[in-house]
């Protein structure tokens, strides 16, 4: 993008930016070693950050380069020198911690840390591709969580930050009140939903948690066969094996040990059709006695590519037997892309019509979501039959289902996402620093022209301060 395109970019946000760049203004007039602080108050800064100790070795002048340091809290009590870190390996000494998930709290928010990519098989492309028949590299489809891809694809690294936000989440799913949360989480483009929901996901399943995670909604509604039932509604067969076996990958170890709950889920179990399935894959053995655990359950789903009504309804019973555990076991069920349910398919039928005294003729029919079993069990937000569950869902702002339409919401608590803070941004691009996106670490100067020119989205933050490097413009 070229360096007149950039700007002009920033002077098309000015108007909803206001208090914003009269801050950048003053912070760019400012002189000595004015504090990044100083910006984060004047734009009402919500994010709390924690205080880290670096040796001395001041600047003077406004433009140099700050300290991992000097951004990296938000007690406006504090003065601290703009200084570069004490050692050789600079960022990782003083924003990249070695706590796994489990362990962070509020002291870590502003840090990053190492996602545990083992506990969440179905963020990644491959394990999304393998359910479909191979296509060209430049045509593959994309599976997973797109955000978490292009985050660890971009920077060659698997760290993610832990914001406020991530850790108001996990305050929240894991509060002990009588009533189970369900939070709805909203917000802009690039503000980090998905990126937060695939983080509470790891967390929860690093906590021992059993959590049901769908990265993309959508795809519930799109791709693969749909087969017609007696009673009109259809199933989708690729769309509920996908769940199962993401589930079970993730959780293999546990699902053996939990005994199925439901008589319905029993009565699957023991029909005739799961017989054969079963049956069919082990051999023709007679295998239905003893099969009562919840893995029984996720397998009989994956044991037939012939049955979609059978891979349907377990996975629609494998939810009702999760909530009926919750009371005991910790459950988190998790949808990126909500909003996709309540929208329209990209399935649909041929529809023949031979009107008297006319022509033939063909039309396709799309087929409602609500109408797909399997996309229409999903919608949570409507379920009153979830338990002690505790219900995360979010919903996409990438243009696919318009930003205003309205999605039912009985009970659950709306989490407005914030855009990345002052703060939150510098942390960012120190970070890209070290991992060799950015030449050299930002000043004060920078970090607030960059938070001007992204608006405070993730994304763009990631992809423009490629753009700007490679353009030599010198912001970077």
């Amino acid at each position: 993008m070229a360096a007149a395109g950039l700007w002009r970019a920033v002077a098309s946000r000015s108007s909803s930016l206001g208090a914003d760049l009269q801050a950048l203004a003053a912070i760019q007039h400012a002189a000595g070693c004015s504090q990044l602080m100083q910006l984060s108050s004047s734009l009402s800064n919500p994010w709390q950050c924690r205080q880290l100790s670096t040796s001395s070795s001041s600047s003077s002048s406004s433009a140099a380069p700050a300290s991992a340091a000097e951004v990296a809290t938000s007690d406006s009590s504090l003065r601290l020198n703009l200084q570069a870190p004490a050692d050789e390996q600079g960022l990782v000494s003083s924003l990249i911690t070695k706590h796994s998930s489990k362990q962070l709290a509020a002291e870590h928010i502003g840090l990053y840390y190492d996602f545990n990519k083992a506990l969440v098989p179905e963020a990644f492309r491959p394990f999304h591709q393998a359910f479909y028949s191979p296509r060209p590299a430049k045509l593959q489809r994309r599976g997973g969580c797109r955000s978490l891809q292009a985050e660890f694809d971009s920077t060659g690294s698997s760290s993610l930050m832990w914001r406020r936000s991530s850790q108001e989440l996990a305050a929240a799913i894991s509060s002990s009140s009588s009533e189970p949360p369900a939070i709805h989480l909203r917000g802009p483009a690039g503000a980090g939903k998905s990126i937060a929901v695939v983080q509470l996901v790891e967390w929860a399943r690093n906590n021992g948690w059993l959590a049901l995670y769908i990265p993309a909604a959508v795809e519930l509604t799109r791709g693969g066969f749909f087969y017609k039932r007696d009673d009109g509604t259809y199933d989708t067969i690729i769309s509920a094996q996908h769940i199962l076996k993401s589930f079970a990958d993730s959780h293999d170890k546990q699902l053996a040990g939990h005994r199925l709950q439901l008589p319905e889920s029993l009565q699957l179990l023991q029909s005739p059709a799961a017989a054969a399935a079963v049956g069919g894959a082990a051999g023709g053995a007679a295998v239905s006695e003893g099969r009562d655990s919840l893995r029984d359950l996720v397998m009989t789903g994956l044991s037939t590519d012939d049955n979609a009504r059978l891979a349907v309804d377990c996975c629609l019973l494998l939810v009702k037997e999760l909530a009926a555990l919750s009371a005991s076991v910790p459950v988190l069920l998790a949808v990126d892309g909500y909003n996709a349910l309540h929208w329209r398919s990209d399935y649909g039928r041929t529809i023949s019509r031979s009107p008297r005294g006319k022509p033939a003729y063909q039309y396709r029919q799309e087929l409602p979501v609500h109408k797909l079993n399997l996309a229409r069990g999903f919608r949570l937000l409507q379920r009153d039959d979830l338990a002690q569950c505790r219900v995360l869902v979010a919903d996409s702002a990438s243009g696919a289902v318009p930003a205003d339409l309205a999605v039912p919401n009985k009970a659950a608590a709306e989490y407005h996402m914030p855009r990345f803070s002052p703060v939150e941004t510098a942390h960012a691009l120190f970070y890209y620093h070290e991992r060799g996106l950015v030449p050299a670490p930002p000043s004060q100067q920078q970090v607030a022209a960059m938070r001007a020119l992204t608006n405070g989205s993730g994304e763009e933050l990631r992809r423009w301060s490629v753009s700007i490097t490679q353009t030599g413009m010198g912001l970077l």
